[in-house]
């Protein structure tokens, strides 16, 4: 009777040893394939972010040029102001004006980025610094932003009733975005003859000029602050790349 007993529980020890070992395998192996699919989906979110502020830097890089350019055409009227008229080779009155009056506002789509912390999955990216660097996008693009909505509201809320009160129509580029010439249905602030120059000795005029233009050179700080961020950013996402393919 011992016999037997002893006979049996050694068998009903291997079955135990066995089946634990099998759920542990199959346990390992759940593991094994769940991170493969993490690392693949990573792999995946770094191609899909590399494209992504790619095409930011593009973006920032053309508008931090763009920016330059509005920046020289509200110099330019700074120097009228001073000397009392406008006379710039290269750049008419109206294009000037017109760059002064149609502030340009940013708008960068972040779709990868978004989706990702939206779903609470930044973590699969195991570089630390680029997860913060995601999460501080935000803060980063709200300088450039704010200092658009600045420009803008300072546009609307007081050049353009100032040109109005004064007799001018709002002024357009003589040309269109495809350099087609503009359909005339007001009259250009340049066809006004002398009036014009009115602007020019215009102290309040002059002053919200100085302010247009602090705050945009403010901007273009702030632009190149950004464009420095996506190119910190996309290291740190190729690094991760070169990781995982290693």
């Amino acid at each position: 009777m011992t016999q037997t007993q002893s006979i049996a529980w050694k068998r009903l020890a291997v079955e135990a040893f066995a089946i634990v070992g099998s759920i542990l395998l199959a346990f390992a192996i759940d593991a094994w394939w769940d991170e493969r699919k993490e690392r693949q989906f990573e792999q995946e979110t770094l191609v899909s972010l590399e494209a992504e502020y790619e095409d930011h830097r593009i973006s920032i890089e053309r508008q931090t040029s763009n920016h330059r350019r509005q920046l020289g055409a509200i110099g330019n009227l700074m120097k009228a102001c001073q000397s009392g008229g406008y006379n710039t080779p290269g750049m008419s009155l109206d294009d000037a004006l017109y760059v002064l009056l149609i502030p340009v506002t940013t708008d960068l789509g972040s779709g990868v980025r978004d989706s990702l912390i939206s779903a609470g999955r930044i973590e699969v990216l195991r570089n630390r610094e680029l997860r913060y660097a995601l999460s501080e996008w935000d803060s980063v693009l709200d300088e450039v932003i704010d200092g658009q909505l600045f420009s803008l509201n300072l546009v609307r809320e007081s050049f353009i009733p100032l040109l109005a009160e004064n007799g001018f129509s709002i002024a357009h580029g003589m040309r269109d975005k495809d350099r087609h010439p503009w359909p005339v249905s007001t009259r250009p602030i340049s066809s006004f003859g002398d009036k014009h120059t009115e602007l020019f000795g215009n102290i309040e005029f002059c002053r919200l000029l100085d302010h247009r233009y602090s705050h945009m050179n403010h901007t273009l700080d702030e632009f190149e602050d950004l464009l420095g961020a996506i190119v910190d950013l996309l290291a740190l996402v190729r690094s991760s790349l070169d990781d995982i393919r290693d």
